[in-house]
């Protein structure tokens, strides 16, 4: 699923909400804030360092970018651009230990999400 696909779903979500449960529309209105976030504003990095590191709780955001205010900063978080992943194509040959078959196919794909630069957080 691509971004602008899945703005559309959202989109549809939201405008039909009578034929989704509340929190599933409430979750296509985050999503969406999410998709269509903008910067608001532009921060210099040694700035934002200092506020993480704890030297102070206050950083000075400006309107536009510049060779040093270059990090954008939302008031959405905006939502990373969707990946395609290619899933390996599964052969049909599992051999005599089923289990052992889908283990290994398991395995394929966590591997394809992984080369993808997407993290496996449960296995």
């Amino acid at each position: 699923m691509t971004n602008q696909q899945l703005k559309a779903h959202c989109e549809d979500v939201i405008a039909n909400p009578q034929d989704h449960l509340d929190w599933v529309v409430d979750m296509a209105r985050v999503a969406l804030a999410s998709l269509e976030a903008v910067p608001v504003a532009y921060a210099d990095a040694k700035a934002i360092m200092r506020m993480l590191d704890g030297g102070t709780r206050f950083f000075t955001a400006f309107p536009g970018t510049s060779k040093t205010k270059s990090i954008p900063v939302f008031i959405d978080v905006p939502v990373p651009e969707l990946k395609p992943i290619e899933l390996p194509k599964e052969t049909g040959q599992i051999g005599n230990d089923f289990w052992l078959g889908e283990m290994n196919m398991r395995s394929a794909f966590i591997q394809s999400i992984r080369a993808a630069g997407y993290e496996v957080k449960s296995l």
